[in-house]
């Protein structure tokens, strides 16, 4: 589980339940589109920091990046000025956890163990 999200067989799909009335649960499932090349995160688990490395032509005024905890709350939100872009990771805990990127155009959606 991650916070109300849950992720689908397929890694690059994530569920989001959604709350109808008399309590019963349904799940929608997202689809990410592929960004194998695009950009990449590593080291996948990480120990003490977690690398992105952003596509070549990104146009890094209306960039964002974010990341999860286990629990979807927020623990760091930042405007990269380069291709490559550093996340402290020593201090938290071990666990799954997501890194989003806005692009400007779409969010794309990363899981990543820290260890």
């Amino acid at each position: 589980m991650f916070g109300d999200a849950f992720f689908g067989n397929n890694p690059s799909d994530v569920c989001v339940p959604t709350y109808s009335e008399g309590y019963d649960v349904y799940f929608t499932q997202l689809t990410y589109d592929s960004i194998a090349g695009e950009y990449d995160v590593y080291p996948d688990p990480a120990t003490t920091e977690l690398w992105l490395q952003l596509p070549e032509n990104m146009q890094f005024l209306k960039a964002q990046i974010e990341l999860y905890s286990p629990t979807g709350k927020l623990l760091y939100k930042a405007k990269p000025e380069s291709r490559f872009h550093k996340i402290e990771t020593a201090h938290l805990p071990p666990g799954l956890y997501l890194v989003r990127m806005w692009d400007g155009k779409k969010w794309r959606t990363e899981k990543v163990v820290v260890e």
